[in-house]
Parts: C-alpha cells; sequence; structure tokens
C-alpha cells in the first residue's frame, strides 16, 4: 500500500514535468514536531491501532488524546491525513456499507447467524443507530411554574390536556443531578 504522502510527491513531479500543481488537500498547519511525527506514523501505518502508532512515534496514546481535545489545528491535520488515506486507497463510506452488506448476505447463505448479527451491527453503527438520545424533564419541588401555567389554560385547553396526555408511571424514575 502507497502512504498518502506518496499521492503528495506524484502531484510536485507532475507540476516539475511542466504540468500545472494540483493539490487534492490542503497542507498540514502548523503543528509541533511530535504532532508531525506522530501524523507520519499514523498516514504510513493505516491499518494499524492507535497504540501501535504511538508506540512507534514515542508518544502515549493519553498525549494524543489531548491533542484531538485541545488543538484544532491538530484536528484538522488528522482530518486531513484520513482523506488522503482515502484518497489512496479509493476508499468512501458508501464502499464500507456495501463490503458489510456482502459480508452480511454471506454469513447468511453459510448458515452463521452470528455473522450476519456482527455485520447488521456494524451497518447500525455506521448509520448511527447506537447514538444516545437525552431526554430530560424538568421538575420543581413546589410545581409553582405548573400550577402557574395551568391557571393560564382555558377550560377547552385544560380538557384536552386531561384527556389527550399519557399516563406516566411514577414507579420506575431515576433522579439526575444536574451537570
Amino acid at each position: 500500500m502507497r502512504a498518502p504522502h506518496d499521492k503528495e510527491s506524484e502531484n510536485t513531479q507532475n507540476s516539475q514535468a511542466g504540468r500545472k500543481k494540483v493539490t487534492l488537500l490542503p497542507e498540514r498547519p502548523n503543528l509541533t514536531k511530535s504532532q508531525i511525527e506522530f501524523l507520519h506514523f499514523y498516514t504510513a501505518s493505516a491499518f494499524l491501532p492507535i497504540n501501535e502508532i504511538c508506540r512507534q512515534a514515542g508518544i502515549t496514546p493519553s498525549q494524543v488524546a489531548k491533542w484531538k481535545k485541545n488543538s484544532e489545528r491538530f484536528r484538522a491535520a488528522l482530518r486531513t491525513e484520513h482523506l488522503r488515506t482515502q484518497q489512496v486507497m479509493n476508499m468512501d463510506r458508501k464502499k464500507v456499507m456495501q463490503g458489510f452488506l456482502e459480508a452480511i448476505e454471506m454469513a447468511k447463505d453459510m448458515r452463521q447467524p452470528g455473522g450476519m448479527i456482527s455485520g447488521w451491527k456494524e451497518v447500525g453503527r455506521m448509520c448511527g443507530f447506537y447514538e444516545p438520545e437525552r431526554r430530560e424533564i424538568t421538575l420543581s419541588v413546589t410545581g409553582k411554574e405548573v400550577i402557574e401555567e395551568l391557571k393560564s389554560l382555558t377550560r377547552d385547553q385544560l380538557h384536552d390536556l386531561i384527556t389527550h396526555t399519557p399516563v406516566i408511571d411514577v414507579d420506575d424514575f431515576k433522579v439526575v443531578e444536574p451537570e
């Protein structure tokens, strides 16, 4: 597999041969030496786990996590490297999804329900079905806000509220402390 930097050097060589230089993606923003070294290993080792890439670069995974959290320049460079790798590998979400669907069909033909379930889990993860949902219900101890709101309603609105409001089971609730 060619490293994404090879694609960049091909562009430079083409420009030296009299052709106009075509920049596929923006260059890396100003980064520290250790960040650039990490990105070099990250780009060259597309299939290695992040822990192994960090070990080769002489950086701890916690340091990379800090960079991701605190440095917008590092996040931008990481996105750029990710896009370069996608271009070199000629890969996109559609191809990955098609591969999962093919694997699911193969597992189905081989009568392997575990493989089918694993494939559908990955499809669901790619589609974002496992994202957590947050629902908030605000209750006050005194209920003054609710009483004021009820006082402002007309009789017809109160009747509609009573007849169309679902019943809430108060035996099954959890107290959430404010963050």
